[in-house]
């Protein structure tokens, strides 16, 4: 008849709608204990009563309904969200605590190998400032080494080209002064000479006239 197949094809039948509703109650109330619990003004636990109000929002719009033991095994009786996760999927106090917990320890963690990659590459470009610096130190220093041979070259230069000069100066001396000694010898020399051919003729005289004034004398003794 028309009410058998009313009945067949109704997803609540009479004998489940209290079970039902009576785990619906239940599930409000541990709910809005959970919720009477918590302090709105801690963010930490924000999103846990965002979970649990939307929870009981679904419950009242029906969107959550109960599988009884009529329908399925006591072991599989769970509360099934409609188009939803299902009640094994939903949060609660402890598993929310525990998650964000974890949540904060890997934000902890991440912000901490943030830091210490931080702090590393802070090193590293502390070391290649530091590089770069002595770098620029030792070029510079290279700079002033090459500007300093430089100059020490070209002074070097100019101390040999003027000893070189002075050196020419002094060959051309010494040339004069070995001209002026030959010629001094050989002026020596000649006077020298002339001395000892005056001396002669000296003596030749002297000695024609000593021998000249005996024959005078002779002469007037002879008379």
């Amino acid at each position: 008849s028309g009410r058998e197949l009313f009945a067949r094809s109704s997803p609540l039948t009479m004998e489940q709608e209290d079970p039902e509703k009576a785990a619906l109650d239940k599930r409000m109330q541990e709910i809005t204990e959970q919720l009477g619990k918590m302090d709105e003004k801690n963010p930490a636990q924000f999103r846990a009563r965002q979970l649990l109000q939307k929870e009981l929002k679904d419950i009242k719009k029906g969107k959550i309904k109960i599988k009884t033991a009529s329908t399925k095994s006591a072991e599989d009786s769970v509360v099934e969200q409609r188009g939803m996760n299902t009640c094994k999927d939903l949060d609660t106090d402890e598993s929310i605590r525990i998650r964000e917990e974890g949540a904060r320890k890997k934000k902890r963690g991440c912000l901490e190998h943030i830091n210490e990659q931080q702090r590393r590459l802070d090193e590293l470009k502390e070391k290649i400032a530091m590089e770069e610096e002595t770098r620029r130190r030792v070029q510079e220093m290279l700079k002033a080494i090459m500007e300093m041979r430089t100059t020490m070259q070209l002074t070097i230069n100019k101390i040999a080209e003027d000893t070189r000069a002075e050196l020419n100066v002094i060959k051309k001396k010494l040339e004069h002064y070995d001209q002026d000694l030959a010629l001094r010898k050989e002026i020596h020399t000649r006077y020298r000479k002339e001395q000892q051919a005056n001396s002669s003729n000296f003596t030749a005289k002297c000695l024609s006239a000593i021998t000249k004034l005996l024959w005078y004398f002779l002469f007037i003794v002879a008379l």
